[in-house]
């Protein structure tokens, strides 16, 4: 029989959804894996923003709200120290977090 000290949680997949899943399920005392098929995690977020499209865009292809795309490439372009999301992909590319 197995004794945890706290509940565990598997989360599929590093995109959008998932990382904010893992984030919330650890804040509420969860111990949690991601596991993400690609090399790198962001998802279809991620390349949707690779290939040029316009956060309204990108909302309407994940079905959320252009506010949080905007929210999220901000955070993904201060994290990088990114000029603008250009520069981000650029960057990105460079240090092997996205392929072409």
């Amino acid at each position: 029989m197995y004794s945890y000290s706290h509940p565990t949680a598997l989360v599929i997949g590093a995109g959008l959804g998932g990382i904010v899943t893992a984030a919330r399920l650890a804040r509420a005392g969860f111990s949690v894996k991601v596991l993400e098929k690609q090399e790198a995690p962001g998802g279809r977020c991620s390349q949707l923003i690779r290939d040029g499209h316009r956060n309204k865009q990108i909302a309407d292809v994940l079905c959320i709200a252009e506010t949080t795309v905007n929210f999220h490439v901000k955070n993904l372009v201060d994290k990088l120290n990114a000029n603008d999301r250009t520069h981000a992909v650029t960057l990105a590319v460079r240090r092997g977090l996205l392929s072409i």
